[in-house]
C-alpha cells in the first residue's frame, strides 16, 4: 500500500490523494492537471495498468472542480460518486491490508473520510475538511455537533501512528489561532511551525503528534467544542 500525495495547490491550498494498493488506485479529490507531477503520475498509473478509480470526500467545488477534466481526459478512470458509498464499506481488500470509507458529516453533511488499513491497524487516514493540521474544518455548510460526534468517531478508528491526510495547508494560520489564544506549542510542533513560515514544505503528521498540540481534539466537551469552533470562524 501507498499513499500518494499532490499539491498544497490554489488560493485555498488543497491537497489531492490517491490510495494504490494492489492493482487498483483510488484517486481522492484530485488536484488540476496543470500539476505536472500529478499527471505524471497518473500516467504512470495507466502505463501499469492500474484499475484507477476517482472519488471525493465531499461535494465542496474545490474539492470536486477537478473530476470532470481527468475523466474527459482519461477515459481509463472510473467514477465512484461518493454519495453512494455506504458507511463503513470497504472499497477494495488485499490479504493484508483494505480501504473502509466512514461517513463523517459536520463540515458538509456529505463528507466522508477514508482509512487504509495494514494488518487490521489504521496506517493512513485521508480526512478531507475534518480535521486539519492543528485545526478542524469550519461548519458554515455543515454543523458543529455533527463535526463534534464525527471527531470522536474518528479516535475510535485510529492509532498513535495513524498518518493523517488533509484537504488543505493551513497549518500556519491555525498555529498562530492557537498562539494567539493562549496555548504554548510543543516544541516540535514549533520547529515546524518555524521551519514553514521561511521555507514551502509540509510534514506528515500522526494521531498522536496532533492530539498533543490540537485544541479542537483535546476538546471532550460539546459546548467547549463549539464555542471554539465560533471563536475560530471570528478570527
Amino acid at each position: 500500500m501507498k499513499i500518494w500525495q499532490w499539491g498544497p495547490m490554489g488560493y485555498l491550498k488543497n491537497f489531492g490523494y490517491a490510495i494504490e494498493l494492489g492493482h487498483r488506485v483510488y484517486l481522492i479529490d484530485p488536484i488540476s492537471m496543470e500539476n505536472s507531477l500529478f499527471r505524471d503520475d497518473i500516467e504512470r498509473f495507466i502505463s501499469q495498468d492500474k484499475k484507477i478509480y476517482l472519488t471525493n470526500t465531499h461535494s465542496h467545488q474545490d474539492h470536486c472542480d477537478n473530476n470532470q477534466e481527468l475523466l474527459n481526459h482519461y477515459p481509463e478512470i472510473l467514477f465512484l460518486d461518493h454519495f453512494k458509498l455506504q458507511d463503513q464499506a470497504i472499497l477494495y481488500r488485499t490479504s493484508e491490508s483494505y480501504i473502509q470509507v466512514y461517513s463523517m458529516p459536520g463540515h458538509i453533511t456529505d463528507h466522508c473520510i477514508f482509512i487504509a488499513m495494514v494488518n487490521n491497524e489504521s496506517h493512513s487516514a485521508i480526512l478531507g475538511d475534518t480535521i486539519f493540521h492543528g485545526g478542524v474544518g469550519n461548519c458554515r455548510s455543515g454543523d458543529a455537533l455533527e463535526l463534534f460526534s464525527s471527531i470522536q468517531k474518528i479516535k475510535q478508528l485510529v492509532c498513535n501512528k495513524t498518518k493523517l491526510y488533509f484537504g488543505h495547508d493551513y497549518f500556519l494560520d491555525n498555529c498562530e489561532f492557537l498562539m494567539n489564544n493562549g496555548m504554548v506549542l510543543p516544541s516540535f510542533i514549533q520547529g515546524r511551525y518555524d521551519r514553514r513560515v521561511s521555507e514551502e514544505v509540509y510534514i506528515i503528521t500522526t494521531w498522536q503528534d496532533e492530539m498533543s498540540y490540537n485544541k479542537f481534539l483535546q476538546i471532550e466537551d460539546m459546548k467547549q467544542f463549539i464555542d471554539l469552533r465560533t471563536k475560530r470562524d471570528c478570527w
